[in-house]
C-alpha cells in the first residue's frame, strides 16, 4: 500500500476539491488564480518602472554613447542632441548662459554631463508618465471586460 499525502490536491471522487487544500491555500493566498493575481498586480505596479527604463536606455543607445564617444564635438553627436534633446537645446537656447554651454568652446565635459545626465532624466521620467498612463488604460480595459 501507498501512503496517502497529508493534503490532497484536486477533487475527490465526488467531484468536491479537498477542504483541507482549500483551506490552507486561501488562508495563505495562494493556488493558482492567487498567484496569477499577484502577479499580475506586481506587474502593473512596475509598469512605469518599466517604461523609464525603456526609455532611459533608449536614450543611452541614441544620445549618450554618441555624445561620449565624441567627447562632445562633431555634427553627428550634435544631431542626435538636436533631434532628440530638443527640449533641452530649446531651454538652454532661452536661458541667459545656456548658449555657452551649447556653443562655448573648450566646455565639452559640461555638455556631455549636461546631455547625458539631464537627457536620460528626461527620457525617464516621459518613460515613467507613459508606464503610468500604459497601467491605467489595461487595469480599466482588464476590471471592465465587454
Amino acid at each position: 500500500m501507498s501512503a496517502q499525502p497529508a493534503v490532497t490536491i484536486g477533487t475527490h471522487g465526488d467531484g468536491q476539491e479537498s477542504a483541507d487544500y482549500s483551506r490552507e491555500h486561501h488562508a495563505k493566498g495562494q493556488g493558482l488564480h492567487g498567484e496569477r493575481i499577484r502577479r499580475s498586480e506586481s506587474v502593473k505596479r512596475s509598469t512605469p518602472l518599466i517604461g523609464a527604463l525603456l526609455f532611459a536606455g533608449i536614450h543611452v543607445l541614441l544620445v549618450v554613447i554618441p555624445v561620449v564617444s565624441s567627447g562632445g564635438s562633431g555634427e553627428g553627436q550634435a544631431m542626435a542632441v538636436a533631434y532628440c534633446d530638443f527640449p533641452l537645446v530649446f531651454l538652454l537656447e532661452k536661458s541667459a548662459r545656456g548658449g555657452q554651454l551649447l556653443y562655448g568652446i573648450g566646455q565639452s565635459r559640461q555638455y556631455v554631463w549636461f546631455f547625458s545626465i539631464a537627457g536620460t532624466l528626461m527620457y525617464a521620467a516621459v518613460g515613467f508618465v507613459l508606464g503610468g498612463l500604459a497601467r491605467l488604460l489595461f487595469g480599466r480595459r482588464h476590471s471592465h471586460p465587454e
